[in-house]
This record gives C-alpha cells, structure tokens and sequence, in this order.
C-alpha cells in the first residue's frame, strides 16, 4: 500500500466509536464497551447487581463481572478500538476506562482471575503505562499490542504476540519483561520461566478461542438504537428520530444502501440493542461481530456441497484504511475475476468468500485480503459465524497472526433504482483485521467489502462467441454502489455511496465502452474482452481521478448475456472510492 501524504491506511477513533455505536462521553458515565460477539453460557454481573445472561450488543459497564461457563465466548469491544476476549470457564472485571480520543490517550484496566483470555490493543494500548491486567500472580502490562492468557487447569500461560513489550510485576515485586512477541511467560509450577511459544501453546489458546464459534444475531437492525443512539456520532445523532429517520431511508437508494453496508459492518446488533432493559443510552447499532483467528488458507471450498446447493460467482470491491502509528495509507482492492467472489447457499446455511486484491501493482506490502463468512438460519434467528481471514504479501505469502476480531455480511436482492436488476444480489460485508508489527505497535486494517453476484448463470464462452459471430451489439445500463474515503482536518470520513452507469459492448470487436456516474463525478474508459473467457477489464479516468473495471456477462431470464456485473475502482487526491456495478441490456 502505498505512502500516501495526507491520504492513510487509518481508522480514527471517532469513526470506531460510531461503529460501536456510542461516545467517549458515555465511557465518562460508566459504560466503557459493548459484547461484541457473544456464544451461549455467558454471563455478566454488574457491582451490587444481578447476575444475567450477555445478549449481542449488551452494553459493559465498568466494575461489571464477566463470566462464562461451559462453551461460553464474549468479545468486550471498547469505545478505543481495544478488544478482550475470553473463553470458557473465565472471570473478567473492566476496573477502569478513560478514554480522550483526541489526543488518544487514556487508561485501560482489568482483573482477571481465571479462564482464558486474549487482548487485542487500540489507541490506549499505544501510549506507555496504559493498559494493566491484575492476575493471581501479579500486575500484567502490555504496550501496543496483543497477548494471550491462561489460568487455570494447572496452567498459567502469558503469550506475547505482538507489540513493544509484555510486563508482569509480581506481588514480592519481581518484574519479568518479554520483549520480542512469539514468546510466552510461563509460571505454571509456581516458578516464573520466559521461554519461546510453542505449537501445543498456541493450539491449546486456538481450542479455547476459537473463532469458528457461532454467534446469535438479532434480526434486520438498521438505522438507529436506543433514544441516544442515532448515528453512533459524538452526540448520537439525532435521539428519539433515530427508528423513523431508519424507516424514511428506504426510499432513497443511496440511504439504503448505506443501511446495508452498516447492517453488515456492525453484524445487525440493532435488534438486540433495543432489547436492552434500559434505553436511555442505548448504543445505536453498536460494534462489530465475529471474532475468529482462522488462517487464510487456500481456495478449498468451506461449504460442502449437497443437492440442494446453489453457488453464485460474482465480485467485490472496498476501499481499505489503516490505523498505523505516526503514518497513515489507504488502499482500494477489488476482485479480479468472478471466482473471487462466491456465494453459496444451502439448505439453511449461507456462505461469501470474498478474495481482494491491491489495485496498485507496486505495492511492497498487502497485495491481498481474503475473508470467508457464514451464517445459518436456526429458529427463525440468524447465526453468524466469521470462518477466517488471510491477507498475503507482494510474494504471496500470508502474514502471521492475523487477528480478525470483526465481521458479518448482508444482502439486498434488488436494490431500488436498478428494476431490470433481478437476476443479481448484492450485499455488503465487514471485517476489521488486526495484524503485523509495525515499529513498536500493531495497526489495524478496516474493510467493508461491497459485493454483487449472478443470480442466473455466468454466460459461457460459447454463448458470447456465437453473439460475436451475429455481430451483436448491445448497452447495459444500471446501478453502481461503492464506499468513499476521503480526508480533511478531522482525519478520514468513509461513507457509502450510490450511482449509474452505462457500457456499450460490440462483442464482434471484444470491447466497448463504459462511463460511470457517481457521487457527482464523472469517469469512464475502454473496455476490453480478456483473451477467450468471460472477462472484460479497462482503465477509468475522469474528474482526475483514475482507477480500473473489471466485469463478466451474466444470463438474465434466459436472455444469453443479458447483463454484466463487476467490479470498479477510483481515485486522486484525497479521494478514494471502490464498488460494484450491475445492470441489464438487450444483445441485438
């Protein structure tokens, strides 16, 4: 990705705070996060409370006790960016948060006293002295970075994954200091030993967190929250207008789209959200889902097939921004070829793999990002499961403990303003990935991957050859949705956007033309056939910024290449935007 002054692979604080759905200013009061993935036998006890069941989205306040049983999980997000999660059989209290996102400094600090936990660290974990675990064993500090813990089962295990340093001070006031990640603490026996982690240390924290647990969603969220939900914003927006302002979107392609995108991003907590025995302060659709430490693997099929399948191919497109200390990039990715996005379906289970590439050919460092979901109707409720992550480097290979801690997808059969668009789907999804060591602390790396795919079949290459020898012609027209980044002042702002285009295609000449209209640009190029397959790709240029489209034809109620969908790209400036298209036309 490359180095770009002024535009930044950079997630700010207050965009994560309206993704979590409340403010700093709600920290202030007590409430310093939201269960951001939950599986059964989980539960919370506020101090002088009452011991309930987590439900997704459940606001945590400070002082209140964490507690899982059995095949119990919770992920705590916290307004910061930082995560904890813990696995069965542990004991969590938050003791302390305060949180200026301004200057991005605070104090994060927790006890725990039994179980399994990972921390993932946010802004607060950059800054020296800020994050501290109180364990049995002593005080547990980490700076900028990510760390494991085990105790119990005649265990007692502290991994260090990532960042400048992990510190335990003891109760006799013994320090022990690991400095490089891939080593663990280990005081099991009661006599403290710093030594390399091993592959049964990791399988044994991969068994108790593993991110192939499901997690119970609530229904269509979308729109608002609580009274002070509104838009998750500094002020939460605008109150008690939320739940209409959320019905009057739907007329207005733009509005719904951007519901999609935020249904997906914050995995539909919504519902569960206005479920809250108290409203006042409510988060208005907070969080992220998933959780999930899975590789990237390769392009194996992570559904298996049965009779009653359907497997849908189409593409993804998503402008990337980064939290990266003191520098900032930003990137755009997109699918290169119809087997890069897949969505399948059976029986009740849903599936999308989403593979994205880096737009730009030099770029020495992520050349790939590739996320795979699902989620399964039971009961009438949504299960949603986030089933892994990889991202590669420019020589292919996957960096290492990927850390995919955000998630979930969406779909909307036919958007309003595309009518002829029956034959697609389109949907949003979302990922936040923390991952790499970079300097001194991790980063971040925030997506929400827009996608499109054929209903009906993909046109074969003999259908699109036997047009060539008709010599037909034919123009598409339809719908383009994308995410737009742009910077100012106050960091980067990404919102979704929506907008038309139109492609003539001679297929006698393999190529034709495109121009796009979105977000009140204008940009358009050549389109060519690629080789023999059904593929066309082409440069865009336009209200200077420049970028690519890739796309296929795809058969519409059985007219042969009755309509395309793909992939677009753009940018210049502080302006960056990526997306999908789809439309329909008549070969002639």
């Amino acid at each position: 990705m490359g180095n770009l002054a002024g535009n930044t692979r950079y997630l700010t604080a207050g965009l994560l705070a309206a993704a979590i759905g409340f403010s700093a200013g709600a920290a202030d009061a007590g409430k310093v996060g939201v269960a951001a993935a939950v599986r059964p036998d989980a539960f919370s006890e506020p101090e002088n409370g009452k011991k309930t069941q987590i439900k997704l989205g459940k606001s945590i306040f400070y002082n209140e006790r964490i507690n899982t049983n059995g095949e119990g999980l919770v992920q705590v997000l916290l307004v910061d960016g930082s995560t904890f999660t813990v696995g069965p059989g542990s004991d969590l209290v938050i003791d302390k948060f305060v949180y200026d996102p301004n200057k991005k400094e605070g104090e994060i600090a927790a006890s725990f006293s039994k179980g399994v936990l990972r921390f993932v660290g946010g802004k607060i974990s950059k800054n020296a002295d800020s994050v501290s675990v109180k364990t049995p064993t002593g005080a547990l500090a980490i700076r900028g970075g990510i760390f494991q813990g085990m105790i119990g089962g005649n265990k007692t295990l502290f991994s260090f994954l990532f960042g400048n340093q992990m510190v335990l001070t003891t109760s006799s006031g013994r320090t022990y200091r690991v400095y490089q990640p891939g080593y663990t603490l280990d005081l099991t026996g009661g006599k403290p030993n710093i030594r390399p982690t091993t592959g049964s240390d990791t399988a044994l924290f991969s068994q108790q967190l593993s991110g192939r647990g499901r997690v119970v969603v609530g229904g269509q969220g979308g729109g608002a929250g609580g009274q002070n939900g509104g838009a998750g914003g500094t002020t939460g927006g605008s109150g008690q207008s939320g739940s209409q302002q959320a019905q009057n979107n739907s007329f207005n392609d733009v509005q719904v789209f951007g519901s999609l995108v935020s249904d997906a991003t914050t995995t539909q907590l919504n519902q569960e959200i206005q479920n809250q025995e108290n409203h006042t302060n409510n988060p208005g659709g907070g969080g992220t889902g998933g959780g999930g430490t899975g590789g990237g693997g390769g392009d194996d099929p992570f559904i298996v097939p049965v009779s009653d399948s359907k497997v849908y191919k189409g593409y993804s497109a998503a402008v990337v921004t980064s939290d990266v200390p003191e520098e900032g990039f930003v990137n755009r990715v997109m699918s290169q070829s119809p087997d890069d996005t897949v969505y399948n379906t059976s029986g009740d289970l849903d599936s999308l793999r989403v593979v994205l590439y880096d737009v730009n050919d030099d770029d020495p460092a992520t050349t790939a990002y590739r996320f795979r979901y699902q989620q399964e109707y039971v009961e009438g409720e949504k299960v949603f499961g986030f089933d892994g992550v990889g991202v590669f480097d420019n020589d292919g290979e996957p960096y290492s403990y990927v850390s995919p801690f955000a998630g979930g997808f969406d779909e909307d059969p036919n958007p309003p303003g595309c009518g002829s668009c029956d034959f697609l789907k389109w949907g949003a999804a979302g990922a936040h990935v923390g991952f790499g060591n970079y300097g001194e602390a991790t980063y971040i790396d925030s997506l929400d991957p827009i996608w499109v795919v054929a209903s009906n079949d993909l046109s074969t290459r003999a259908q699109i050859d036997s047009l060539a020898v008709q010599n037909a012609t034919a123009t598409y027209t339809g719908k383009m949705y994308g995410t737009v980044v742009t910077h100012g002042q106050n960091g980067f702002v990404s919102n979704p956007k929506a907008g038309n285009f139109n492609m003539s295609w001679d297929f006698a000449l393999r190529s034709g033309q495109m121009n796009m209209n979105f977000d009140h640009r204008s940009f358009g190029g050549t389109m060519k056939q690629v080789g023999q397959i059904n593929r066309f790709k082409g440069n865009l240029a336009g209200d200077n910024l420049t970028g690519g489209a890739v796309g296929s034809f795809a058969n519409r109620n059985g007219i042969a290449a009755g309509g395309v969908l793909g992939a677009w790209n753009v940018g210049g400036g502080n302006y960056n935007a990526a997306g999908v298209f789809g439309g329909a036309g008549n070969p002639h």
